[in-house]
């Protein structure tokens, strides 16, 4: 498992992120990531809980891909490298 705790760059309706990432092998010696986002947020910042979490599937889809390619590959996604 790795957790960590965003304490910078935060967007401004957010008090606190932390996420947590679990590795678990499957029964075909594949691997499943499971991602758990967790924000806490500030002032009226809970009204927008609905798109945050919509926003966050996206996002989250977007790191397991770059996960994956670098697991996989030992580089960095292409679309990572690009976006320097």
């Amino acid at each position: 498992m790795i957790s960590y705790k965003a304490i910078a760059g935060a967007p401004f309706f957010a008090k606190a992120i932390n996420a947590k990432w679990t590795l678990t092998k499957n029964q075909d010696a594949s691997t499943k990531l499971i991602m758990n986002f967790d924000i806490q947020f500030k002032g009226i910042g809970g009204i927008l809980s609905p798109l945050v979490r919509k926003k966050l599937g996206g996002v989250g889809d977007v790191l397991l891909d770059d996960f994956k390619f670098y697991v996989e590959n030992g580089r960095p996604h292409p679309r990572k490298v690009a976006s320097k």
